[in-house]
């Protein structure tokens, strides 16, 4: 019999975590700003940064830029870009090694929970294939509505709505292979093929706890930001867009300041998403009855 979970539960789960272990949230919360603040920096330094912001300044006047001008713009840090998705596909993967090691098996493993091992190869290589198969998939489908659109834009919108809705759910029923590669320690390969298993007949239950925890997580974080902004304007510093120009900009307090906030609260929305995962686990091993969700991490605590 299939173990379904509530997806309310499982959105929220993080806030039980966070009662039980809030040394490790805190912590953890703190990891992503640091991550944040070197990807931020990295940016800066590679010219990404300032690329960026003046597409976002030709994008702001309502005009669709000229592929010219965005091959201009773009094309000299595109193989900056390709190297700073790499380095983030390392840092998710030390990141999520440390998420994925608590709430699905509750261990921490190396410095401050951080280690470079066979979990975070695995995640690593994992991550690859998981963004590789979903470009591909989008790939297809944009292929076919290009072709079909030709023929009667009824059908053009059609195309879009599948290549859309071909994404959510390939991206969704391959999105576990964090949690059981971790679980399962690598005795089920990369997790992806496990994880079209996992999300079997439980599809709508997952997508209902993301589309839950990821209208909580845009509310907010829209307040944070405003927060964080303007405790940054107080000290002098105006964030605009959010992305730092230069490297002295980025050394100012009211940066520093802004980094800190919204890196913390961000990480604890990414640490949401690896919850929801490891609960929906631990509930299809019946581990939970549901809905006590507050058991979900600390088992072994009185």
């Amino acid at each position: 019999m299939v173990q379904n979970f509530s997806p309310s539960e499982a959105a929220l789960s993080v806030i039980s975590l966070a009662r039980r272990q809030a040394q490790f949230v805190m912590r953890f919360c703190l990891i992503f700003s640091t991550t944040m603040l070197i990807s931020l920096a990295l940016m800066t330094v590679t010219g990404v940064n300032e690329a960026l912001s003046r597409y976002v300044g030709l994008t702001a006047t309502g005009r669709v830029p000229s592929p010219e001008a965005v091959r201009e713009l773009l094309g000299p840090i595109l193989p900056w870009l390709g190297l700073l998705v790499v380095v983030n596909l390392i840092v998710n993967a030390l990141v999520g090694g440390l998420a994925l090691r608590k709430t699905v098996l509750d261990q921490e493993h190396g410095q401050f929970g951080l280690q470079f091992g066979r979990d975070e190869i695995n995640l690593f290589a994992g991550g690859v294939v998981y963004l590789a198969t979903i470009f591909l998939v989008a790939l297809g489908f944009s292929i076919v509505a290009g072709l079909v659109s030709g023929r009667h834009s009824a059908l053009g919108g059609l195309a879009l709505l599948g290549l859309v809705a071909g994404v959510i759910t390939v991206s969704l029923r391959m999105g576990q292979f964090g949690v059981l590669s971790i679980a399962h320690r690598g005795e089920v390969g990369l997790g992806l093929r496990a994880s079209f298993q996992q999300t079997d007949r439980r599809f709508w239950h997952y997508m209902g706890a993301y589309v839950l925890w990821t209208v909580i997580v845009v509310f907010a974080s829209t307040i944070v930001q405003a927060v964080a902004s303007l405790g940054a304007l107080a000290m002098g510093t105006k964030i605009g867009t959010g992305i730092p120009q230069s490297l002295n900009d980025m050394a100012s307090a009211g940066w520093l300041f802004y980094i800190l906030v919204y890196g913390m609260a961000t990480g604890f929305f990414n640490l949401g998403y690896y919850c929801i995962g490891a609960y929906a686990w631990h509930q299809s091993r019946g581990d939970l009855s549901p809905p006590q969700a507050d058991q979900l991490i600390d088992q072994n605590q009185p």
